[in-house]
C-alpha cells in the first residue's frame, strides 16, 4: 500500500487548501489542535513554505487549472478528517513491536502513524477485504453452538496453565497421555507467572499476583463446569475445555489483539482473536471476567472489528 509522510506544516497547508470538514474527535482535528497556540500569521507562513515541499514530494501537482492534490492522499485525509472510530491492532504473525492504528469511516480504513514531526498515512482500503487479508488462510472446524461463555479471569489463568501442562505431557508421552498432577499445575503456575507478580508490584494495570489466587477454589469451578476432569490422581482436559485446548495447544497459534475506541461514545473495548488447531476464538477481557465464543468463519472475525460484535452502530 502507498504511504504518505506529512509534516505538521504540510498538514495545515493541505487542510486549508482542501477546506476539509473536521469532526470533533478525528485524528486530523486532534493533530492540528496541538498547534492551536500558534498565531494565524505563523500558520499562514508555514503553509506558504510547505507548498514547495508538497510539490517536491508529488503530493501537489501543477496543472492548467492550478495546484491539484494527489487523489489518493485526498481520500486518506478525508477519512482522517471525519472518522471518529479507532482501531489499534497487534498481530502475532507480524512480530510487531508497536500496534497498527487505523481510522474507520463508512466501511473504509486508513492506517496512520504519528512521527516526531508529523503524520504518516497509508492509502485507503475497503475495511472488510483488508482485514480478511491480514488473517491466516487456515480452515475453521467448529460446528458447536453460537454461544458466548464467561468465566472468572482467575479461573482462566488456572485453566491456561492446565492447558500448558497438558500440552507438555502430550509432548513428553508422545501424544499418549496429557494428564498432569496437582503439584505440576501448582508449581508450573507459580514459575510461569513470576513476572506477573513483579508487574503487579510495579503497579502495571491488568497484572495479577499468582500467590493471591485461590487455586483450590478455581480448580473446583473448572471441574464443576467440566473444563477439567479429575480421576483421583491426575487432572485432564474436560469436554468443555477440549476446543479451547485444541486452539491453544497448536505450536503455530496465531493471535490478534485489538482495541476499539470511538470519540464521544462510551466505547473502549479490547478483544483478542486466537486461531490454532483449525479453531478460531474471540476473547474479551473485562474486569475480573473473560467472555469468549468460538467463531465459524473469518467473516465473523472481521465483524468483531466492524459489526454488531463491537456495538458500533
Amino acid at each position: 500500500m502507498e504511504a504518505f509522510t506529512l509534516t505538521y506544516q504540510e498538514l495545515w497547508a493541505l487542510s486549508s487548501l482542501l477546506t476539509l470538514p473536521l469532526s470533533a474527535g478525528s485524528v486530523l482535528t486532534q493533530w492540528l489542535s496541538a498547534g492551536s497556540e500558534l498565531s494565524v500569521e505563523a500558520i499562514y507562513d508555514a503553509q506558504i513554505k510547505s507548498l514547495e515541499t508538497l510539490k517536491q514530494k508529488g503530493y501537489l501537482i501543477e496543472t492548467a487549472e492550478g495546484l491539484m492534490p494527489e487523489v489518493k492522499l485526498v481520500a486518506c485525509l478525508a477519512v482522517l478528517a471525519k472518522g471518529e472510530r479507532f482501531i489499534s491492532k497487534t498481530d502475532s504473525s507480524r512480530r510487531q513491536d508497536m500496534p497498527e492504528n487505523f481510522v474507520l469511516e463508512g466501511g473504509v480504513l486508513v492506517r496512520y502513524l504519528y512521527t516526531p514531526d508529523g503524520l504518516k498515512v497509508w492509502e485507503t482500503a475497503d475495511a472488510k477485504p483488508f482485514l480478511l487479508s491480514t488473517f491466516p488462510k487456515g480452515l475453521i472446524r467448529y460446528d458447536g453452538p453460537d454461544s458466548s461463555y464467561e468465566m472468572p479471569l482467575e479461573a482462566f489463568y488456572v485453566l491456561r496453565q492446565a492447558m500448558r501442562e497438558a500440552r507438555m505431557n502430550l509432548l513428553l508421552h508422545e501424544g499418549r497421555d496429557s494428564r498432569f498432577s496437582f503439584d505440576e499445575l501448582r508449581d508450573g503456575f507459580y514459575q510461569d507467572n513470576v513476572f506477573m507478580a513483579e508487574l503487579k508490584q510495579a503497579g502495571v494495570e491488568g497484572a495479577y499476583d499468582p500467590a493471591a489466587i485461590d487455586m483450590n477454589l478455581r480448580l473446583n469451578q473448572l471441574l464443576k463446569y467440566q473444563y477439567l476432569v479429575y480421576d483421583g490422581e491426575r487432572f485432564g482436559i474436560g469436554a468443555a475445555g477440549e476446543t479451547m485446548f485444541r486452539c491453544f495447544a497448536d505450536p503455530a497459534l496465531w493471535t490478534c489483539t485489538a482495541n476499539l475506541m470511538q470519540f464521544g461514545e462510551e466505547l473502549d473495548r479490547t478483544f483478542t482473536l486466537a486461531y490454532g488447531g483449525d479453531c478460531l476464538m474471540r476473547m474479551e477481557f473485562r474486569e475480573k471476567v473473560l467472555s469468549y465464543r468460538f467463531l465459524k468463519s473469518w467473516e465473523e472475525a472481521s465483524a468483531s472489528f466492524l459489526g454488531a460484535e463491537t456495538a458500533w452502530v
